[in-house]
C-alpha cells in the first residue's frame, strides 16, 4: 500500500489541484493509493476539501517536519510514503512510475526532477541549480517529493520535527548510495519565486543552507525564510 503525504498550512487552492491529481493517477493505474492530509490548523478550506476526497487527516501545530512525522503515524499499514508539498503536481503516469521504482529499486529512497510552472529564463537558471546540486551532492528538497518504504524510513529515524530543513536533515541521514532520481518533473509552483525573483530566491535559499551546514539551529533560520 502506498500513502501520499501531505503537510498543508491554508493550502485549498493547492489541493483543490493536487487531491484529483493524485486520485486521477491512482484511477489511471488501476490502484487505491490512502491520502493523508498533515494540516496546521488552517482556517480555509484545506480540510473541508480533505474530507471530501476522502483523505485521512492528522492535525497539529506548524512545522514542516512535526506534520510530516504526524502523517506517516497516521499511515497505519502502508508499505511506502510518497511525500510531497502541497503546491506539487504529479505527472499524470505518476504511479506507474513509483510503481517501477518500488519493483526494481526497493532499497532506494527516490525524489522526482524539479519544474516550475512558469516559462522564465530564471525558472529554467534555478532548475538547472537544483540539478547540479542533486547531482553534485545527492541533495534534492521536499518541492521534489520523496518516495521511501517504511522499513527505509524507520531504520534512519524519520524526519526531525524542524521547520526548516527537515526535508535536507532525511537525505543526509538516507546519503547517496540510497537515492535514486525518479525519471520524471514534479511541477511546483512559482509564485514565491516569481515574486521574489528567481535568482534572488535561489541564492538566499543557497546562503540558508550554508549557514545550516555549518550548524546553525535550524528553527532559528526558519524565521529568514518565507
Amino acid at each position: 500500500m502506498l500513502a501520499a503525504i501531505i503537510p498543508t498550512c491554508n493550502s485549498e487552492k493547492d489541493l483543490a489541484i493536487l487531491l484529483p491529481n493524485i486520485r486521477g493517477g491512482a484511477i489511471m493505474a488501476d490502484e487505491s493509493v490512502r491520502i493523508i492530509i498533515s494540516d496546521s490548523i488552517s482556517d480555509d478550506q484545506s480540510l473541508t476539501l480533505a474530507v471530501r476526497s476522502g483523505a485521512s487527516i492528522a492535525i497539529g501545530s506548524k512545522s514542516r517536519g512535526g506534520q510530516l512525522r504526524r502523517g506517516v503515524a497516521l499511515a497505519g499499514k502502508a508499505d511506502w510514503y510518497l511525500c510531497l508539498h502541497a503546491d506539487s503536481r504529479l505527472p499524470k503516469n505518476w504511479l506507474d512510475i513509483v510503481r517501477t521504482h518500488i519493483k526494481t529499486y526497493p532499497k532506494h529512497a527516490g525524489y522526482f526532477r524539479l519544474k516550475f510552472d512558469s516559462r522564465s529564463l530564471g525558472a529554467r537558471i534555478v532548475e538547472m541549480g537544483v540539478r547540479l546540486r542533486c547531482r553534485a551532492w545527492a541533495l534534492p528538497y521536499g518541492d521534489q517529493g520523496l518516495l521511501i518504504s517504511k522499513e527505509l524510513y524507520d531504520e534512519i529515524g524519520g524526519y526531525p520535527d524542524w521547520s526548516l530543513f527537515e526535508d535536507v536533515k532525511i537525505i543526509e541521514k538516507l546519503g547517496r548510495d540510497r537515492l535514486r532520481q525518479l525519471p520524471a518533473d514534479l511541477m511546483t509552483c512559482s509564485a514565491k519565486y516569481e515574486q521574489d525573483g528567481f535568482i534572488r530566491r535561489g541564492w538566499r535559499n543557497f546562503r540558508l543552507l550554508r549557514r545550516y551546514r555549518r550548524g546553525a539551529d535550524p528553527e532559528k533560520l526558519a524565521t529568514e525564510y518565507t
